[in-house]
């Protein structure tokens, strides 16, 4: 995948899931804890775009960066055993938009 897309899509990224957490003006403890357990693997994956040389990065990192911040969002999400309407939204931006960049980069 081009590195210039992949950035485009995590800044889309970002946007899209503050777009979601203050859509009631209010950061529940349910959304801070999915944003808290995510931000490292989504800088990481950041990290591994901007320090990359290459035009076209491989697949194979981003899919397994990837897989950790979903891994990560759903085990947040399912700390206390209920998923809430704050938590579905905010799961449903980063599978959405993770997707997006796994299926170009394939």
């Amino acid at each position: 995948m081009p590195k210039k897309s992949i950035v485009e899509k995590l800044n889309r990224l970002n946007e899209r899931v503050w777009q979601v957490v203050m859509a009631d003006g209010v950061v529940s403890e349910d959304e801070k804890n999915i944003l808290a357990k995510t931000k490292i693997s989504i800088e990481l994956l950041k990290q591994v775009v901007d320090s990359s040389s290459d035009e076209n990065i491989k697949s194979g990192i981003l899919e397994n960066i990837i897989d950790k911040i979903e891994d990560d969002a759903l085990s947040a999400a399912e700390f206390d055993d209920y998923i809430s309407e704050d938590e579905m939204g905010i799961l449903g931006v980063l599978f959405d938009s993770l997707k997006d960049i796994t299926d170009i980069s394939k």
